[in-house]
């Protein structure tokens, strides 16, 4: 039985709000599909009290209320455990997202997404998921960071020293972190020179002494396409993912 509270947020991006960086070509359909179905497997492993979703859309109550149907018409399972948080940046953000790129925009969502879970919540873990990975070991990554983060650790993601980065579908987290963190990661984001959230998160995170390797670094069905032109997460790619960011 896990000793925390746990939630989880969802970073989704149905329509993409920036065309920097590399973009996958998703359609609009296919994304709605995959956060759906991810929904309904975080639902039905029952390991997270809420479930809370946040997306570019989600300026308004209506685009709230369209964005529900749209997942419910597509199979969505009904509960209440599944939150939505309305993401309306002011002009300045939606220029520096524009500019800077998806690694931008979605590291602004989890910093306002944590302002409101944290209205609701204190003294929790937050798991924050891109919104359409399916994570097959969810459970186990999820009661390894229930202890390791009981601790005085306030950080528990995977991330390579090889490559000077961390891996990101997945980070799991102190509610009562220091935000200035979120926000020093925020300002070094830029993909126009290859500057991705990754490198940030390493840079402020991963040398830290409050940052917990996560070994059990993510899985996924091997039909996975990854993001940004990343290609399918076959059996080879995974091994390679496990040794990089688990060991090295």
């Amino acid at each position: 039985m896990l000793e925390n509270y746990h939630v989880c947020l969802l970073t989704s991006c149905i329509v993409p709000n920036t065309t920097t960086g590399p973009i996958t070509n998703f359609t609009k359909k296919e994304r709605l599909n995959h956060l759906k179905k991810n929904i309904n497997y975080l639902l039905e492993t029952n390991i997270f009290r809420e479930i809370y979703i946040v997306d570019p859309f989600l300026i308004n109550k209506a685009n709230i209320e369209k964005f529900k149907y749209d997942l419910l018409k597509n199979g969505l399972q009904k509960s209440s455990k599944i939150k939505y948080i309305n993401f309306k940046p002011n002009k300045k953000i939606k220029f520096e997202i524009d500019k800077k790129g998806k690694g931008f925009s979605e590291l602004k969502m989890i910093i306002e997404s944590n302002k409101e879970i944290k209205k609701n919540h204190q003294n929790i873990i937050i798991h924050k998921i891109s919104g359409r990975y399916k994570i097959l070991n969810i459970r186990d990554i999820v009661k390894k960071s229930d202890e390791v983060l009981k601790g005085d650790k306030l950080l528990f993601l995977p991330f390579s020293r090889l490559l000077s980065k961390c891996y990101t579908v997945l980070i799991s987290y102190k509610s009562d972190i220091d935000e200035n963190l979120f926000n020093l990661c925020l300002n070094e984001i830029d993909d126009r020179v290859n500057s991705y959230i990754e490198h940030s998160f390493y840079k402020k995170f991963a040398k830290s002494k409050f940052t917990y390797r996560n070994n059990n670094v993510p899985k996924f069905e091997l039909s996975m396409m990854g993001g940004s032109k990343q290609g399918r997460y076959g059996k080879l790619k995974q091994f390679i993912l496990k040794y990089l960011y688990g060991y090295i």
